[in-house]
């Protein structure tokens, strides 16, 4: 199985990737704004899933707003980034697209 785990340098990304790594049994790619991949540019995110991963069969969304601040400052992207997780759903899509 391939998965795509988004927020994979947080407490639970990090440690689901140490699980899958150590079970062996399948393919995975961790995307974390901490490595420099942000999830809400697909345009950016779409190519470098396709290059390393092809099309995952499953996507864990982690990722979230880890700043009080900001969630504070802006709830309304708090919101989508951490409970819709929209970005999350355009990039499967993309990524299934041919071409």
């Amino acid at each position: 199985m391939k998965i795509l785990i988004t927020g994979s340098a947080g407490f639970i990304g990090g440690h689901l990737l140490k699980a899958l790594q150590k079970q062996g049994k399948h393919r995975f790619l961790g995307v974390d704004k901490k490595f420099g991949t942000d999830i809400t540019n697909p345009q950016k995110l779409v190519p470098v899933v396709r290059k390393m991963l092809g099309i995952p069969d499953l996507i864990v969304h982690l990722a979230a707003q880890t700043s009080r601040r900001n969630s504070l400052s802006n709830p309304a992207q708090t919101a989508v980034d951490n409970i819709l997780g929209q970005p999350v759903f355009v990039i499967w899509r993309d990524i299934g697209k041919r071409g």
